[in-house]
């Protein structure tokens, strides 16, 4: 298996896990349980309230990485058109 096939591979895994009810769910609870968190601490707290937001910002980078591989997917499916459609091109050709 190519890279390219890797790629759509995982970009059909990507868009299963971002669409699954549970992953979207398990998301939505982690991301109310952090800014609920940060809601309750008292303002002098800058440490906890710098650990949250990091933690809010990974939660984030999952999310944006997990549109990458979808986003890069799609581009290699384009490519492997491409690909398939030059063949048939360069074969009608020589016959």
């Amino acid at each position: 298996m190519d890279k390219l096939e890797m790629a759509t591979m995982r970009a059909a895994q990507a868009e299963q896990l971002k669409t699954n009810p549970l992953f979207e769910m398990a998301f939505d609870q982690t991301r109310a349980a952090i800014l609920e968190t940060w809601a309750e601490l008292p303002t002098s707290d800058d440490e906890n309230a710098r650990d949250l937001h990091r933690m809010l910002k990974c939660l984030e980078r999952v999310k944006r990485c997990i549109d990458i591989h979808i986003d890069t997917g799609k581009l290699a499916k384009i490519e492997i058109e491409g690909r398939a459609k030059r063949m048939l091109n360069m074969g009608g050709r020589r016959g």
